[in-house]
């Protein structure tokens, strides 16, 4: 890639790189939303995904739905395992909050 292509340009060169498959993560932000709504238009075969960590607004949940409506896309919405997301808060696991606390200099 080089820094005179367009965001066009560089999609399509992301899809040439990766023929199995390419994903998008979007955070739903501005300038996500100029990215998701370029492979919508383009109608690129880039899969578009998002987290939801069960703490997002319900103006976020909304943009969600809007954004699937409006450029007629497929946003994945990925959430973690429920008990796995409670063990880590909570301080019982290796990779917990508490657990990396240990670690850190």
């Amino acid at each position: 890639m080089n820094e005179q292509q367009t965001l066009e340009q560089r999609l399509h060169e992301i899809v040439e790189r990766f023929p199995t498959g390419a994903a998008f993560s979007t955070s739903l932000g501005k300038e996500d939303q100029v990215i998701t709504h370029a492979i919508a238009e383009k109608k690129l075969p880039i899969r578009i995904f998002t987290l939801d960590t069960g703490r997002l607004f319900e103006e976020t949940q909304s943009l969600i739905t809007a954004t699937r409506e409006r450029l007629e896309v497929s946003i994945e919405v990925y959430t973690p395992n429920a008990d796995s997301l409670q063990k880590f808060l909570s301080g019982k696991t290796a990779w917990s909050a508490a657990g990396f606390a240990r670690w850190s200099l």
